[in-house]
């Protein structure tokens, strides 16, 4: 089996710490990826530094949105091509300095009034430019489904409704994100035999538990079998944190050390 690598997200983890300080506390604890849904708190050279110093390969990030103001994603919002257009070239010269494997290309919610068709329509168009930009770079365009509960009504809720849109784009780069907490949310059944079905085309697998977002061993799943097992099929590259801590980040990824890693709460 290949070498199990996990990639902390810094949305969820690390908070404790300001944005400049959380790459070199991911490299204390034995990370060698590291993952974060908005680093536009730092310019794209400020990254580009915190991540050379510190020996760091960024994963994953997302299209620019203002979540605070309920702007979930702007990739299938009729009307919005601009704007959409605008948020993706500043993702995209992060994703070519930082050369960054993967972004998530956020749909968002069906608007009020609006037909679901269009919807999905302008985001095929939206991931078509965007992969005719990414041209001479390495990045994944990582759709994501969402579940209700997370977010009501967005524009592909099951692993089957992403897969028809990566099909409808023709792009090689247009991946599915296998994310545990938003399946076990959304599907119907075990995890695994969507797992089995979807693998030709998931880019990038991220964890958190149900019920609540916490890490492993805080929640119903047994999120470390399902790990084990995608590295069994082959999986070649990280698995996301996508989690909250049930503690402080440090003591809720001790279970890290099992493979190999460095967390110690008494020497951050």
């Amino acid at each position: 089996m290949a070498n199990i690598r996990f990639s902390p997200n810094f949305h969820h983890l690390f908070n404790e710490l300001p944005p400049h300080e959380r790459c070199a506390a991911a490299r204390k604890c034995g990370c060698s990826e590291v993952e974060w849904h908005m680093p536009y708190a730092l310019t794209k050279e400020d990254l580009k530094q915190q991540l050379d110093d510190n020996g760091l390969e960024f994963i994953y990030f997302v299209v620019p949105v203002d979540w605070d103001k309920g702007v979930w994603g702007l990739g299938a919002q009729p009307g919005k091509k601009e704007d959409f257009k605008r948020a993706a070239s500043r993702a995209l010269e992060y994703a070519a300095l930082c050369d960054i494997y993967s972004i998530n290309v956020g749909a968002g919610p069906v608007p009020d009034g609006e037909d679901k068709q269009r919807c999905v329509d302008t985001y095929v168009e939206n991931l078509i430019w965007m992969a005719e930009q990414a041209e001479g770079i390495r990045l994944k365009l990582l759709l994501e489904s969402v579940a209700a509960e997370r977010v009501p009504n967005w524009a592909m809720q099951t692993m089957a409704e992403a897969e028809a849109i990566r099909r409808a784009t023709g792009q090689n780069r247009v991946q599915l994100v296998f994310d545990t907490y938003q399946l076990r949310w959304q599907e119907q059944g075990p995890l695994t035999p969507i797992m089995d079905e979807y693998w030709d085309h998931i880019g990038h697998i991220q964890i958190g538990n149900t019920p609540g977002r916490f890490e492993p061993g805080v929640g119903e799943m047994d999120l470390l079998w399902l790990v084990e097992r995608a590295y069994a099929k082959g999986y070649e590259g990280c698995v996301g944190l996508e989690h909250d801590p049930s503690m402080d980040t440090w003591s809720s990824l001790m279970w890290m050390n099992k493979y190999g890693y460095t967390v110690d709460p008494d020497n951050r």
